[in-house]
C-alpha cells in the first residue's frame, strides 16, 4: 500500500528524500517533474507543465485525481518541492513536509517556519550560521549513506541507471567538470558553449568526468567521446558518494563545488566576474541574456571553503571576440 507521497521536479530533493526515508522508498507514490522522469524509483506519476496555460487547470486536476485514486482517497504523509506548479494542492490538503532543493532554497525555510502547514522541513547544513530550529532536521549524507548496506547502495546507484561497469569507469577519473544550462538558457549559443567547455577540458591531464545540468539537451557523448559523462538526472551529491577521490570540481556557476566541499575552480573571462555577455545581444533572432555572477558570489558568501575556490581567466576566448566587437 502507497503510504506516503513525494512531490518535486528536484533530482537533489528526490535524493535528500531516498537517503532519510528510504525505508519507505517502495510505499511512495511519486509525482515527478521532466528532470527527475528518468529515475527508476517504483510508483511514478509523471507531471509536467503543458505548452499552452490554459491547459493548466485540467492537468492540474488529473493529477490531483491519479493520486486520490492511488492513495485510496487518503490523505498521507507529503514530502518535496513546495514551488512546483501542482504543489499548492498538496500543501494545502496533506500533511505537508518541504525538503530542500538545493542551497537557495535553503533561504525560504526561514519563511517555511510561519507556515503551520508543514509539519517539518529537511536540508542539508552548509555553514554553522544556519537557522536553528525544532522544525528543520539537518541531514548528513554521508552519515546516511553509510547506513545503506552494500547491495542497497547499488540498488540507490540502479535508480540513476549507475551500473557496476559504469561506476569502475567513473572510479578512475579525478576531475569533475559541471555544466551549466547556457545555451537552454539562451546565455550562448551551443556552439559557443562547446568552445568554452573544450577550451576548459584541454586544460587538465587528469581523467575527467562531465556532469550535465539536469535541464540540459546538449549531447555531450558526441562531442567529447573519450570523456565519460554522468547522468544528468543524478544529482553531484551521489558522485561524491560513489566517486570519492575526485579531487577537484571545475564549473562556471554551479554551486555543486561548494556543496561537494573540494577544490573548485570556476572559470570566467573577467575574473571572479561572470557578466561577460551585452545584455542587448541578438543572433539569429535570438536575444541572449547575461551571465550573473550572483550565483558565484552566494555560493563564496554561503560558504566557509573560500580559500578552495581557484578564479581562473577562459584560456581562449577567441569565439568571444564577434561579441566584443559588436
Amino acid at each position: 500500500m502507497l503510504n506516503q507521497l513525494f512531490i518535486s521536479n528536484s533530482a537533489y530533493a528526490l535524493f535528500l528524500y531516498l537517503l532519510r526515508f528510504w525505508e519507505q522508498r517502495n510505499e511512495t507514490l511519486y509525482l515527478l517533474g521532466p528532470s527527475v522522469t528518468d529515475v527508476t524509483v517504483p510508483h511514478v506519476l509523471p507531471i509536467f507543465s503543458p505548452r499552452n496555460p490554459q491547459e493548466l487547470p485540467t492537468m492540474r486536476a488529473f493529477v490531483q485525481q491519479q493520486a486520490y485514486l492511488l492513495l485510496n482517497g487518503r490523505y498521507v504523509p507529503c514530502y518535496g518541492n513546495v514551488e512546483t506548479v501542482f504543489s499548492p494542492f498538496f500543501v494545502q490538503n496533506f500533511p505537508f513536509y518541504p525538503i530542500s532543493d538545493g542551497l537557495w532554497d535553503i533561504k525560504k525555510f526561514t519563511e517555511y517556519l510561519h507556515n503551520s502547514r508543514f509539519k517539518k522541513m529537511y536540508t542539508v547544513k552548509y555553514t554553522d550560521e544556519m537557522e536553528q530550529d525544532k522544525r528543520i532536521e539537518y541531514l548528513d549524507i554521508d552519515q546516511l549513506w553509510a547506513q545503506r548496506t552494500p547491495v542497497e547502495q547499488a540498488e540507490f546507484a540502479h535508480y540513476y541507471r549507475i551500473d557496476e561497469q559504469l561506476l569502475t569507469r567513473l572510479k578512475q577519473a579525478r576531475v569533475l567538470l559541471v555544466t551549466q544550462p547556457m545555451s537552454e538558457d539562451n546565455i550562448m549559443s551551443e556552439s559557443d558553449k562547446i568552445a568554452v567547455y573544450k577550451s576548459i577540458i584541454e586544460q587538465y591531464s587528469e581523467k575527467i568526468i562531465i556532469k550535465p545540468h539536469p535541464r540540459e539537451i546538449t549531447n555531450y557523448r558526441k562531442f567529447f567521446p573519450d570523456i565519460e559523462v554522468f547522468p544528468k538526472t543524478a544529482p553531484v551529491e551521489l558522485l561524491k558518494l560513489l566517486v570519492p577521490k575526485i579531487d577537484r570540481v571545475v564549473t562556471f556557476f554551479s554551486t555543486a563545488g561548494v556543496n561537494l566541499g573540494q577544490s573548485v575552480d570556476f572559470y570566467s573571462l573577467d575574473f571572479a566576474k561572470l557578466k561577460w555577455m551585452n545584455a542587448n545581444r541578438i543572433e539569429n533572432g535570438k536575444k541572449y541574456r547575461p551571465i550573473s555572477s550572483f550565483d558565484v558570489e552566494e555560493s563564496l558568501k554561503n560558504s566557509e571553503m573560500g580559500a578552495k575556490m581557484n578564479w581562473l581567466k577562459l584560456p581562449d576566448a577567441s569565439f568571444y571576440q564577434n561579441e566584443k566587437e559588436s
